[in-house]
């Protein structure tokens, strides 16, 4: 409420927990956190509600639960009454589960069911490559379909877990991580109010698009150590004129958010083809694209990536607007 009344800074909504479910939570512990099972937590989430609304803060939501892991952010939610589900504005849940549990269950007991909006909330590791991240990342717009994506922590005074590596004592930044440049693969292009688009082996290609600007951002994953082609279909869109622009990061470090234009031309059907070096994110961004009547599409060999287990694809889903 201060912030609002005293610098016009509105905030959207306020989460009660952090991992509550997690019974490392102790007095003597160095990590943020404080345990509250599912019953307890269904009592804060109403409480919060109330004092929100007693202070006059009835638009900002509450959100719940920010659980560390896939699986007991479904345990969690199945838990609470509809009263409670009402009184909840949007889930978060973390990454730590990484390539394990069922983000799919997540989202088809949140979004589908009830209609609520998922965040990824926090997600971090220590590669230092940014190859973990991405690959979770993928495979969250693919199962999870959040509308926000927040990574751990930007400066880290350890080797890997930052975007940025620092020390936080003296407040000096020593070097940009690897994975500095490949998080700006996806953040400086899918950016906040387009359209994520279902493609057909999502794993590996993240498609977004901005209506207005009649713009189509393609960011792909090889994270094989091979070359691979990727070829893309855009022959859903009623034109594709053109130019396209790429900006390349290697895991291994040796192109760093390197930009190129030129080189590539669309074929008449509208489609694409590109080679990719072995590990590599690669980002296209296509202008001049309109009339969009079905979900683009892109094919390539399938990259030994585990799915959720168990697997459960979700064959037909809504667009996603990438908007916290």
């Amino acid at each position: 409420k201060k912030f609002k009344e005293a610098w016009g800074v509105t905030f959207q909504s306020v989460e009660p927990f952090n991992e509550p479910s997690a019974t490392w939570w102790n007095s003597n512990g160095y990590q943020e956190g404080c345990h509250f099972d599912p019953a307890l937590q269904a009592e804060m989430i109403r409480m919060m509600r109330e004092e929100l609304d007693k202070a006059g803060l009835e638009g900002v939501g509450v959100a719940a639960s920010d659980e560390s892991h896939i699986d007991p952010a479904v345990h969690t939610w199945r838990s609470f009454s509809s009263a409670v589900r009402d009184q909840v504005m949007r889930v978060n849940v973390h990454g730590y589960s990484y390539s394990g549990g069922r983000r799919d269950a997540v989202f088809s007991e949140v979004n589908l069911k009830d209609g609520k909006k998922l965040w990824q909330s926090e997600f971090g590791d220590d590669d230092a490559s940014g190859k973990g991240m991405a690959q979770n990342f993928h495979m969250d717009m693919r199962w999870l379909h959040p509308t926000a994506y927040v990574y751990w922590q930007a400066v880290d005074d350890t080797e890997g877990w930052g975007l940025v590596k620092g020390d936080l004592d003296v407040g000096s930044i020593q070097k940009l991580n690897n994975k500095y440049y490949v998080m700006a693969q996806y953040c400086r292009h899918i950016r906040p109010g387009m359209k994520i688009i279902e493609t057909g082996n999502l794993r590996q290609t993240i498609a977004a698009y901005d209506e207005s600007s009649r713009k189509l951002v393609l960011v792909s994953l090889n994270d094989k150590p091979e070359p691979s082609t990727f070829h893309y279909d855009l022959s859903s869109f009623a034109t594709v004129s053109g130019p396209v622009t790429r900006w390349t990061t290697t895991f291994s470090g040796s192109q760093q958010y390197v930009q190129k234009s030129g080189g590539l031309s669309m074929s008449p059907d509208r489609k694409l083809s590109f080679n990719f070096s072995g590990e590599s994110v690669v980002t296209f961004e296509i202008d001049g694209v309109s009339g969009i009547s079905a979900p683009p599409e892109t094919n390539r060999p399938t990259i030994p990536l585990p799915p959720p287990k168990p697997a459960s694809p979700l064959s037909s889903t809504p667009a996603t607007t990438y908007k916290p």
